[in-house]
Protein backbone atom coordinates (compact mmCIF):
# COMPACT_ATOMS: atom_id res chain seq x y z
CA UNK A 1 0.00 0.00 0.00
CA UNK A 2 1.49 3.35 -0.84
CA UNK A 3 1.79 5.72 1.40
CA UNK A 4 1.86 9.65 0.78
CA UNK A 5 5.59 10.25 1.69
CA UNK A 6 5.19 13.75 0.46
CA UNK A 7 2.58 14.65 3.32
CA UNK A 8 3.97 17.12 6.28
CA UNK A 9 1.91 17.96 8.88
CA UNK A 10 -0.85 19.57 7.37
CA UNK A 11 -1.97 21.18 10.58
CA UNK A 12 -5.20 22.52 8.94
CA UNK A 13 -6.28 19.47 9.67
CA UNK A 14 -6.06 19.53 13.32
CA UNK A 15 -8.77 22.33 13.60
CA UNK A 16 -11.18 20.53 11.46
CA UNK A 17 -11.06 17.10 13.39
CA UNK A 18 -11.41 18.90 16.38
CA UNK A 19 -14.49 21.24 15.37
CA UNK A 20 -15.69 17.81 14.40
CA UNK A 21 -15.52 16.14 17.53
CA UNK A 22 -16.70 19.38 19.96
CA UNK A 23 -20.25 18.51 19.63
CA UNK A 24 -19.60 14.65 20.43
CA UNK A 25 -17.73 15.89 23.46
CA UNK A 26 -20.38 16.61 25.75
CA UNK A 27 -21.95 13.20 24.89
CA UNK A 28 -19.43 11.38 25.56
CA UNK A 29 -19.28 13.27 29.21
CA UNK A 30 -22.75 12.57 29.64
CA UNK A 31 -22.38 9.01 28.84
CA UNK A 32 -19.62 8.36 31.18
CA UNK A 33 -21.64 6.51 33.60
CA UNK A 34 -23.05 4.31 30.75
CA UNK A 35 -19.59 3.68 29.64
CA UNK A 36 -18.61 2.25 32.64
CA UNK A 37 -21.53 0.60 33.96
CA UNK A 38 -21.48 -0.67 30.47
CA UNK A 39 -18.19 -1.81 30.15
CA UNK A 40 -17.71 -0.74 26.18
CA UNK A 41 -18.95 2.78 24.52
CA UNK A 42 -22.57 2.63 23.54
CA UNK A 43 -23.12 1.84 19.71
CA UNK A 44 -24.28 5.97 19.35
CA UNK A 45 -21.19 7.37 20.67
CA UNK A 46 -19.03 4.72 18.60
CA UNK A 47 -21.15 5.79 15.09
CA UNK A 48 -20.94 9.22 15.79
CA UNK A 49 -16.90 8.51 16.06
CA UNK A 50 -16.74 7.04 13.11
CA UNK A 51 -18.56 9.79 11.09
CA UNK A 52 -15.54 12.20 12.29
CA UNK A 53 -13.01 9.47 10.93
CA UNK A 54 -10.98 9.15 14.06
CA UNK A 55 -10.57 5.41 13.49
CA UNK A 56 -9.01 6.59 9.79
CA UNK A 57 -6.15 8.75 11.14
CA UNK A 58 -3.72 6.30 10.58
CA UNK A 59 -5.01 5.09 7.39
CA UNK A 60 -3.72 5.35 4.11
CA UNK A 61 -4.95 8.56 2.06
CA UNK A 62 -5.14 5.59 -1.04
CA UNK A 63 -7.57 3.87 0.77
CA UNK A 64 -9.72 6.91 2.20
CA UNK A 65 -8.21 7.39 5.20
CA UNK A 66 -6.38 10.37 7.00
CA UNK A 67 -2.85 9.70 6.91
CA UNK A 68 -2.45 11.88 9.56
CA UNK A 69 0.74 13.16 11.07
CA UNK A 70 1.09 11.42 14.85
CA UNK A 71 0.64 15.05 16.41
CA UNK A 72 -2.74 15.10 15.12
CA UNK A 73 -3.42 11.44 16.30
CA UNK A 74 -2.17 12.52 19.60
CA UNK A 75 -4.12 16.08 20.19
CA UNK A 76 -7.79 13.53 19.01
CA UNK A 77 -6.73 10.96 21.34
CA UNK A 78 -6.21 13.36 24.51
CA UNK A 79 -9.27 15.32 23.17
CA UNK A 80 -11.62 12.47 23.53
CA UNK A 81 -9.66 11.41 26.49
CA UNK A 82 -10.44 14.25 28.53
CA UNK A 83 -13.94 13.59 27.96
CA UNK A 84 -13.49 10.38 29.09
CA UNK A 85 -10.43 8.20 29.76
CA UNK A 86 -12.40 5.22 28.30
CA UNK A 87 -13.58 6.55 24.77
CA UNK A 88 -10.29 8.24 24.59
CA UNK A 89 -8.01 4.51 24.94
CA UNK A 90 -10.83 2.82 22.42
CA UNK A 91 -9.90 6.02 19.72
CA UNK A 92 -6.95 5.38 20.35
CA UNK A 93 -6.77 1.82 19.64
CA UNK A 94 -8.75 2.02 17.02
CA UNK A 95 -7.31 4.68 15.14
CA UNK A 96 -3.45 2.97 15.60
CA UNK A 97 -4.83 -0.15 14.04
CA UNK A 98 -5.55 1.17 10.79
CA UNK A 99 -1.53 1.26 10.46
CA UNK A 100 -1.88 -2.14 9.48
CA UNK A 101 -3.74 -1.19 6.05
CA UNK A 102 -0.17 0.20 4.71
CA UNK A 103 1.22 -3.24 5.23
CA UNK A 104 -1.22 -5.57 3.29
CA UNK A 105 -1.49 -6.19 0.00
CA UNK A 106 -3.26 -3.45 -2.13
CA UNK A 107 -6.44 -6.17 -2.21
CA UNK A 108 -6.56 -6.78 0.74
CA UNK A 109 -6.04 -3.55 2.26
CA UNK A 110 -9.27 -2.46 0.28
CA UNK A 111 -11.35 -5.13 1.00
CA UNK A 112 -11.13 -4.39 4.76
CA UNK A 113 -9.84 -0.62 4.74
CA UNK A 114 -11.81 0.54 1.65
CA UNK A 115 -15.27 0.37 3.95
CA UNK A 116 -15.60 3.63 5.40
CA UNK A 117 -17.01 2.47 8.53
CA UNK A 118 -14.62 -0.25 9.51
CA UNK A 119 -13.02 -0.53 12.90
CA UNK A 120 -10.77 -2.58 13.64
CA UNK A 121 -8.55 -3.69 16.51
CA UNK A 122 -7.27 -6.90 18.50
CA UNK A 123 -3.83 -8.24 20.29
CA UNK A 124 -0.48 -8.18 18.69
CA UNK A 125 0.98 -10.07 21.37
CA UNK A 126 1.78 -13.80 19.34
CA UNK A 127 -0.59 -15.51 21.91
CA UNK A 128 -2.36 -17.77 19.56
CA UNK A 129 -1.46 -21.11 17.18
CA UNK A 130 -1.44 -21.09 13.35
CA UNK A 131 -0.82 -24.42 11.14
CA UNK A 132 -0.73 -24.49 7.68
CA UNK A 133 -3.96 -26.28 6.01
CA UNK A 134 -3.39 -26.06 1.83
CA UNK A 135 -3.40 -22.20 0.78
CA UNK A 136 -4.38 -21.31 4.26
CA UNK A 137 -3.70 -20.96 8.32
CA UNK A 138 -5.44 -22.43 10.89
CA UNK A 139 -5.91 -20.41 13.77
CA UNK A 140 -6.63 -20.75 17.31
CA UNK A 141 -6.23 -19.08 20.87
CA UNK A 142 -6.90 -17.07 23.27
CA UNK A 143 -5.82 -13.40 23.57
CA UNK A 144 -6.46 -11.10 26.51
CA UNK A 145 -7.46 -7.10 26.96
CA UNK A 146 -8.50 -6.76 23.27
CA UNK A 147 -9.90 -2.96 23.81
CA UNK A 148 -12.96 -1.86 21.92
CA UNK A 149 -13.40 -5.39 20.09
CA UNK A 150 -17.13 -5.46 20.65
CA UNK A 151 -17.62 -2.12 17.80
CA UNK A 152 -14.82 -3.73 16.03
CA UNK A 153 -15.74 -5.17 12.13
CA UNK A 154 -12.35 -6.71 11.56
CA UNK A 155 -10.04 -8.60 14.39
CA UNK A 156 -6.16 -8.54 14.52
CA UNK A 157 -4.82 -11.51 16.49
CA UNK A 158 -0.64 -12.59 16.96
CA UNK A 159 0.23 -16.15 16.31
CA UNK A 160 3.13 -18.45 15.95
CA UNK A 161 3.14 -20.34 12.74
CA UNK A 162 3.67 -24.35 13.76
CA UNK A 163 4.92 -26.09 10.59
CA UNK A 164 8.51 -28.50 9.86
CA UNK A 165 10.39 -25.04 10.11
CA UNK A 166 11.00 -22.83 13.61
CA UNK A 167 8.43 -21.41 14.93
CA UNK A 168 7.61 -17.68 13.27
CA UNK A 169 5.51 -15.07 14.51
CA UNK A 170 2.32 -13.69 12.21
CA UNK A 171 -0.39 -11.58 12.59
CA UNK A 172 -3.66 -12.16 10.76
CA UNK A 173 -7.09 -10.47 10.16
CA UNK A 174 -10.42 -11.65 10.58
CA UNK A 175 -13.49 -10.84 9.97
CA UNK A 176 -15.11 -10.18 13.93
CA UNK A 177 -17.99 -12.67 13.15
CA UNK A 178 -15.56 -15.26 12.93
CA UNK A 179 -14.24 -14.73 16.96
CA UNK A 180 -15.72 -14.72 20.13
CA UNK A 181 -15.88 -12.22 22.59
CA UNK A 182 -15.35 -13.82 26.45
CA UNK A 183 -16.83 -11.57 28.99
CA UNK A 184 -13.85 -11.04 31.05
CA UNK A 185 -13.15 -6.99 31.68
CA UNK A 186 -14.18 -7.12 35.06
CA UNK A 187 -12.19 -4.35 36.36
CA UNK A 188 -11.75 -1.36 38.66
CA UNK A 189 -10.37 1.20 36.30
CA UNK A 190 -11.10 1.87 32.82
CA UNK A 191 -14.19 -0.17 32.25
CA UNK A 192 -15.80 1.46 29.36
CA UNK A 193 -12.34 0.05 27.19
CA UNK A 194 -14.41 -3.16 26.66
CA UNK A 195 -10.45 -5.00 27.20
CA UNK A 196 -12.43 -8.93 27.34
CA UNK A 197 -10.36 -11.98 25.99
CA UNK A 198 -11.10 -13.18 22.23
CA UNK A 199 -10.83 -16.57 20.86
CA UNK A 200 -10.71 -18.24 17.79
CA UNK A 201 -11.37 -22.01 17.27
CA UNK A 202 -9.44 -23.26 14.42
CA UNK A 203 -10.49 -20.41 11.92
CA UNK A 204 -9.01 -20.54 8.17
CA UNK A 205 -7.67 -17.74 7.29
CA UNK A 206 -6.47 -17.99 3.78
CA UNK A 207 -2.66 -16.58 2.46
CA UNK A 208 -4.39 -14.78 -0.38
CA UNK A 209 -6.54 -13.07 2.48
CA UNK A 210 -4.77 -11.30 5.61
CA UNK A 211 -1.55 -12.26 7.15
CA UNK A 212 0.90 -9.77 8.59
CA UNK A 213 4.55 -10.29 9.53
CA UNK A 214 5.03 -9.20 12.91
CA UNK A 215 8.98 -10.95 13.00
CA UNK A 216 10.90 -12.41 10.87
Amino acid sequence: MRLDRDARWRTVELPVVIDALAPILPRIRAAADEIETGRRLPRDLVEALVDVGVFRLCVPRSLGGAEAHPRLLLDVVETVAAADGSAGWCVMIGATSGLVSAYLADDVAREIYGDPRAITGGVFAPRGTAVPDGDALRVSGRWPFASGSEHCTWLMVGCLVRDDGPPRSRMVLVPASEARILDTWTVAGLRGTGSHDLTLENVRVPFSEVRVRLAK
